[in-house]
This record gives C-alpha cells, sequence and structure tokens, in this order.
C-alpha cells in the first residue's frame, strides 16, 4: 500500500483526529500556562517591586523625607525607565523623584498592586505597587510590561515551540504505525482476494511476533481450514451420493418396473411393494444419517446438553441387542462401572453406540463375542465396543470415518456408510475422543468423554 492511499483509509483519519484533539488540546494548555505565567509573573514583579520599595523606604529611617527623596532619585537616575520605574510623591501630592513626570491617572493613593496605564498618552503599561510613606506622601515602585511581557512571551514561545514539535513528532510516529498496520492489513486483504479468486490453500503469513496481528491470522487459517475442510466433505458427499445411491435408486425403479411388465398376483404386487418400500427407506435413512451429520458439523442439531448416565445407558442398549446377539449366535458380555455421567444428548448418544453395536453384529462371525464398557480414565469416561470380526486395517481407519466411505468386504453388505461418520460427528458434538484399535482380531471402538458429576 503506497503513502498516498495510506491518507484514504480509516486509520490515517483516526490518526489526524488524535493530531488534531492534541493541537487543541495543546492551544488550550498554552492558554492555560499562558495566564498561570502571567499571575506568577505578577506575583514575582509585585516581590521585586516590595524589595525595591523596602530598600529605599530604609533611607527615610535613617535620615528622613530627604533621605528618601535622594535614595529614589539615585535609584531612578541609575535605573531605564524601560526596566523599572520609581516616583515618590509628597505630603501634598507633588512629584518630587523618580523617572515618572506625573503620578498615574486613575491610580488611587492606597496600598496595593495593579497593573495600569502609567503615561499621559496611556501608551506605557506597567505593574506597579504603591506604598504610603511614614509622614505623609506615597512611593511607587513598577515594572513596564513590556519587560515584563517580553519575559512571558520568551516562555510561551518555548511552550508553544515544545507543543509544535510534540505534535509533529506525535503525528509522524501515527503515520508510520499507521503505515505499519495498514501493511499487515493489506497482507490479510491480498490472501482473501486470492482466496476469493479460488485458491482455497492460500493462507494468511504468520510473522512470528505473537501480537493481535497473528492471533487474527491463526484464527482465519483455522476458519479457511474448516471451510476447506467442509468444501472437501461435500465434494466427497457429492460424489459417494451419486455412486452409493444410484444402486438402490436403480433396484427401486427395477422392481416397479418388473411389476408393472407382467401380470401378477395380489400378493406378487404386495411382494414388490414391500420390497419398494423397503428400498425407499433405506434411502430415506440415508439421507436422514446424512441430515443428522449435517446438523451436527453445523452446530444446529437442536440437541440437548443435559447430564447422561451412560452407566445405565448402556446397559439398556445391552438388554436391547441381547435378543438379536443371540439370534446371530453371537455372545454379548457387558462390564459397566456404575454412576458414570456426562453432559450431552442421550438420544444422539444411544444412536453413536447402536450404530457401533450394529457393525459389531453384522461383521462378526457366528460363535463370536461382543463386548460393551464402561471405565473410568481420570478426568474422562470411557464408553467401548468391541468384536471379533475382520477389524479395520490401521491405514483405513481415518478414511472410514468420512461419509459415504465402506471398505471392500463391506460392500457386499447392506448399508451406506454412514455409521461410523455419525458416531464420529455424535462424539466431536460432545468434545469427546474417538478411537479405532485392533481387538486381535476384530476391531475395538473407544469413546472417552469429559466426565461431569450426577444432577442434584
Amino acid at each position: 500500500m503506497s503513502w498516498l492511499s495510506s491518507f484514504r483509509t480509516t486509520t490515517f483519519r483516526m490518526v489526524a483526529l488524535a493530531a488534531g484533539v492534541f493541537a487543541v488540546l495543546g492551544l488550550a494548555l498554552i492558554m492555560v500556562l499562558s495566564f498561570l505565567l502571567e499571575t506568577v509573573a505578577d506575583q514575582r514583579f509585585d516581590r521585586v517591586a516590595a524589595t525595591s520599595a523596602q530598600a529605599v523606604l530604609s533611607a527615610q529611617e535613617r535620615g528622613g523625607f530627604n533621605a528618601l527623596r535622594a535614595a529614589v532619585a539615585d535609584r531612578a537616575a541609575r535605573t531605564s525607565p524601560s526596566l523599572r520605574l520609581y516616583l515618590l510623591e509628597d505630603p501634598s501630592g507633588t512629584v518630587v523623584a523618580g523617572n515618572l513626570p506625573t503620578w498615574p491617572r486613575g491610580l488611587e493613593h492606597q496600598a496595593g498592586n495593579v497593573t495600569i496605564a502609567v503615561d499621559q498618552d496611556g501608551i506605557l503599561v506597567a505593574r506597579v505597587s504603591t506604598i504610603p510613606v511614614a509622614g505623609g506622601g506615597f512611593l511607587l515602585v513598577g515594572t513596564p510590561i513590556p519587560e515584563r511581557q517580553r519575559i512571558m512571551n520568551l516562555e510561551i514561545e518555548a511552550l508553544a515551540v515544545m507543543a509544535g514539535l510534540m505534535a509533529l513528532i506525535g503525528t509522524a510516529a501515527g503515520l508510520v504505525i499507521a503505515k505499519r498496520v495498514l501493511g499487515r492489513l493489506d497482507v490479510v486483504n491480498r490472501t482473501a482476494s486470492t482466496i476469493l479468486a479460488g485458491n482455497l490453500a492460500q493462507r494468511v503469513p504468520v510473522s512470528g511476533r505473537g501480537d493481535e496481528f497473528d492471533s487474527l491470522a491463526a484464527n482465519i487459517n483455522i476458519m479457511l481450514d474448516r471451510i476447506e475442510g467442509l468444501l472437501a466433505t461435500v465434494h466427497s458427499v457429492t460424489h459417494n451420493i451419486a455412486h452409493d445411491l444410484r444402486a438402490p435408486l436403480n433396484r427401486l425403479r427395477g422392481r416397479l418396473e418388473l411389476a408393472l411388465m407382467t401380470q401378477r398376483s395380489p400378493d406378487d404386487y404386495q411382494q414388490a411393494l414391500a420390497a419398494a418400500i423397503a428400498e425407499a427407506d433405506e434411502i430415506i435413512n440415508t439421507f436422514n444419517a446424512m441430515l443428522a451429520i449435517a446438523r451436527l458439523e453445523g452446530g444446529a442439531s437442536g440437541a440437548r446438553v443435559d447430564p447422561v448416565d451412560v452407566s445405565e445407558l448402556v446397559e439398556c442398549l445391552a438388554d436391547l441387542y441381547q435378543p438379536l446377539a443371540e439370534e446371530n449366535d453371537l455372545t454379548l458380555a457387558v462390564e459397566v462401572l456404575a454412576g458414570q455421567w456426562i453432559r450431552g444428548d442421550r438420544h444422539l448418544l444411544s444412536q453413536a453406540l447402536s450404530n457401533l453395536v450394529d457393525n459389531a453384529i453384522k461383521y462378526s462371525p457366528p460363535g463370536g463375542r461382543l463386548h460393551l464398557g464402561v471405565e473410568r480414565l481420570g478426568d474422562w469416561v470411557r464408553l467401548s465396543v468391541k468384536d471379533d470380526g475382520p477389524g479395520i486395517a490401521a491405514d483405513q481407519r481415518e478414511a472410514v470415518l468420512q461419509p459415504f466411505v465402506r471398505l471392500d468386504p463391506a460392500r457386499s453388505t447392506p448399508g451406506s456408510g454412514l455409521g461410523l461418520s455419525l458416531v464420529a460427528a455424535v462424539a466431536e458434538f460432545h468434545n469427546a475422543r474417538l478411537t479405532l484399535a485392533d481387538n486381535q482380531p476384530g476391531l475395538v471402538v473407544f469413546i472417552d468423554c469429559p466426565v461431569s458429576s450426577a444432577p442434584r
């Protein structure tokens, strides 16, 4: 991003606004300081005048009024009127000494300090102190405003220069910071443009500084990884739908065509319709499983998260599947640690475990053994389903968790290839760890869920 384009950015406008506010505050500060300096200067000049007055009044104590007049005359002769003013009046109001020709017009004959014009034309303004003289008369000692103003102007000019330098340095620093910030944001914008152009593998560079921009870049990259993964899943699901649903749809169409091609008895028609309904049910179940997985992965499953006694849940499933296991000449063993609770959705957990038990029964040979278990592992509750079927090779265990993935030996058996995908989605929804391992022989599936306390 060029310097010229930086001037059109929100960051630059914020820097300019801050510089403007700083300038206004600087001017206000100078005005306040000017007032304070004027007050301090008046107090300082009043003290100087009091000291000078006391010095000449001490002459009166030693030699009377004549000595005082001589002291004032001497001071006036040795001091330029532009630096210090002296005037002495006798009891009759006549000016008898000093470098002012007359008593300032409008100045009261009383003790005090005041800023007033001291010449007849009202041009020369001074800060004066008036002191009554013992025995009558008045002494005036003052400092002309130009001298007072000269000192104040030097101080104000110094403050103004400092404020200006601070404003310039602040603006320059703001522009440099804005340039660095905009440079980091420009990297994000360029990456977004590249992704919009179709390069979904592009990621925002992380500088390694560990600052807020790195945190933002890391979160954006995680989001992009998630989006890329979901898009890959969509492409895979689309491909697998076309591949795996084509067969049941063709079978359904073939059964209906065959039923229409020849004259049949009512029983034959009823059997054909029953077979067609079964095929339709299989398709509907496939789509329902796909919808459940999509909802879980999208976080919109409508599931309720409540305390669930998984020990009781597994025992209920064991009772439910015991007849089916016996029908397939299988032994179903249960080993449950009582009173284990987690937070989750009971229906989803039951559906996931049912899928695992269904697979175990489907792939276990006659005379085989199934095992359902619940145990405690520290802060985790482990649910396990074991069988002694053909198992899954280690290099294929990750793949079978994807939708519609069916290994070659499984394609000869009914199913959609969504069972383990649904189990994986349910595990992720419950922040659980899903592990497929070798049961030697067979497959063992572990679902490790974060432990929870029982409801009160």
